[in-house]
């Protein structure tokens, strides 16, 4: 599937990328930033302080330095928000545990990602994000 702007709501929706790895958190960033208002965090930290209601989605690297993107996960489920959240790793979809599942990710996104496949992602996620809460958990 080719994402387009028509694809896109009318507000642009907010999505928050947060992975240690610059280079690769800012070419996300371009790659979306046609489509989305688009933030950015290097660290756990960093992800929680540009958080905020405004956020549809979430793009968390599972290893980052200090706080993971497991961590960040559990934080985001304290919160009254409810954004989709997908889980980014370089480790095999078969590594994973049931604790993972219980955290509440809406998607696993495994790096590398390309272009299409990360605005394929991100436009299921936004409109996952439209639906009713039951609807998505």
């Amino acid at each position: 599937m080719t994402v387009t702007p028509a694809d896109v709501p009318s507000e642009r929706p907010t999505v928050l990328i947060a992975d240690d790895e610059a280079a690769l958190t800012d070419s996300m960033a371009v790659w979306l930033s046609d489509y989305y208002r688009v933030r950015t965090a290097y660290t756990g930290h960093e992800a929680l302080r540009e958080f905020d209601p405004t956020v549809d989605v979430v793009l968390l690297d599972r290893h980052m330095p200090g706080l993971s993107g497991e961590r960040v996960m559990e934080e985001l489920n304290e919160t009254d928000v409810n954004p989709c959240v997908a889980l980014l790793t370089a480790t095999c979809a078969d590594d994973f545990g049931p604790e993972l599942e219980e955290l509440g990710f809406d998607d696993l996104l495994t790096k590398p990602i390309s272009r299409d496949e990360l605005l394929e992602a991100v436009s299921e996620l936004v409109s996952a994000s439209s639906a009713s809460e039951p609807a998505r958990r």
